[in-house]
Order: structure tokens, then C-alpha cells, then sequence
């Protein structure tokens, strides 16, 4: 399964909730106007659903990110090391 980050219409959880789970998509996060879900359609497949403003294949993500300038310096000197 791949897991893609989508965005939507704000105030429209409830409707892309419901929508995506009758598609057997798997979500993962849900907030305003945002989405991150896994499933095993392909971005064609997925451009067809006509809910999104915007669907994107999620390379990365990370847990527990502090808002201070030395811990974003760091999250980004890992993701410069990780990108060979």
C-alpha cells in the first residue's frame, strides 16, 4: 500500500471521510482541508475520484516535530542525508 497526502475543501471532513472509506481507502489523518490515507489505487484511479483539490504520493513524514529553528535545522540535515 502506498500512502498519498490529498487535499480538499475545508470544512468537508465528514463528506471525504465517509466517501473515501465506502472506497476501501485507509485513513490516517484527517484535519481541515487535509487528508492522509493508504491504499493500493494508483494515482490515475485516484485523480478519478473528483474529491480533491490536490492528491500527492507521500515519500516521508515524521513524528513529534518541534517548531524551534535548531530542530528544524536537524529534520532537515536528515532529510538532506536520506535523499541518496
Amino acid at each position: 500500500m502506498k500512502t498519498y497526502f490529498a487535499k480538499f475543501i475545508s470544512g468537508a471532513e465528514e463528506i471525504v471521510e465517509t466517501y473515501l472509506k465506502n472506497k476501501d481507502i485507509d485513513i490516517l489523518m484527517i484535519e481541515d482541508g487535509i487528508v492522509v490515507f493508504k491504499t493500493n489505487k494508483n494515482q490515475n484511479e485516484l485523480n478519478q475520484l473528483n474529491i480533491f483539490n490536490s492528491n500527492f504520493l507521500l515519500l516521508y513524514s515524521f513524528k513529534n516535530i518541534q517548531t524551534s529553528i535548531n530542530h528544524l535545522r536537524k529534520v532537515a540535515m536528515e532529510i538532506s542525508n536520506k535523499s541518496d
